[in-house]
């Protein structure tokens, strides 16, 4: 700037001289010459510096960008390492714990010489399950008695009085004493009236509470059961019933396959 100037100055002092014209318009020309040329100094400096710092600008907003993209970056990938370690693992489910009240030395039904005999580890499914086979077992165990009481009394010859079915005609003492005999000699609807018999006694009034014991379904009923106080003596009453009742499922079980096989259900080796 300061050469374009005195070039300037220059040539309009050289050009005012020939002119004749005074000093003092001469300094007065060269002043305003001055500000034309500091003003176009001014304006074309300024657009050629624009572009620095607008680039400048451009800079600082690309790393700023940059430095912005690599915090997203790293947001993200401490974002998928915690999901990774936060996935859920497997956890194995545990076994069903085993009775913690089972005692092999008090509890009933374990008895000699077999003592306890769980050949299908019925004991690991939990104490439930061993409950509700408890509760079946006694059950069928009195069904087996009365089944095999029932044979024998009437292979004795002990008939009931009156008719089994007026329609058909057919009396007590009409029924065979033999097990075959009684099967197909009971007609349809009387097989149908026995099994609903046993079902609401099983279901509503001899009805298994879980507050109680194991084949206590008397309850609350007004029925003189005989109650045992002292303990030794009500757990060999209950083995008693307990063993009886596995016998006479082994014996009733016995007498249907001897007249199956076309035998007396009582003596097969005599009968014929």
């Amino acid at each position: 700037m300061p050469t374009r100037a005195l070039l300037v100055s220059n040539f309009v002092c050289g050009w005012l001289g020939r002119l004749n014209v005074g000093c003092g318009f001469a300094v007065r020309v060269l002043a305003i010459l001055a500000l034309l040329v500091v003003a176009s100094d001014a304006f074309s400096g300024g657009s050629k510096a624009a572009p620095k710092k607008v680039a400048k600008v451009a800079k600082v907003a690309k790393v700023a960008k940059v430095a912005k993209v690599a915090k997203v970056a790293k947001v993200a990938k401490v974002a998928k390492v915690a999901k990774k370690v936060a996935k859920p693992v497997a956890v194995k489910k545990a076994a069903a714990p085993k009775s913690s009240t089972f005692s092999t030395g008090t509890e009933i039904g374990v008895t000699p010489p077999l003592g306890l005999f769980d050949p299908l580890d019925f004991l690991s499914r939990g104490p439930d399950v061993y409950r509700r086979y408890q509760e079946i077992e006694i059950k069928h165990g009195r069904l087996a008695m009365a089944a095999t009481l029932g044979v024998i009394v009437t292979e004795a010859g002990i008939r009931l009085p009156g008719y089994l079915s007026l329609d058909q005609d057919l009396k007590f003492a009409d029924v065979p004493g033999d097990l075959g005999g009684a099967y197909s000699s009971v007609p349809l609807a009387g097989w149908v009236q026995i099994v609903a018999f046993i079902a609401a006694l099983d279901i509503a009034v001899f009805r298994q509470d879980p507050e109680y014991a194991p084949g206590d379904v008397v309850q609350d009923l007004p029925i003189d059961w005989v109650r045992y106080a002292d303990p030794e003596v009500k757990a060999f009453k209950l083995n008693v019933e307990r063993n009886n009742g596995r016998a006479a499922m082994f014996g009733i079980l016995g007498m249907i396959s001897h007249t199956a096989l076309g035998q007396d259900a009582l003596f097969p080796i005599v009968s014929n």
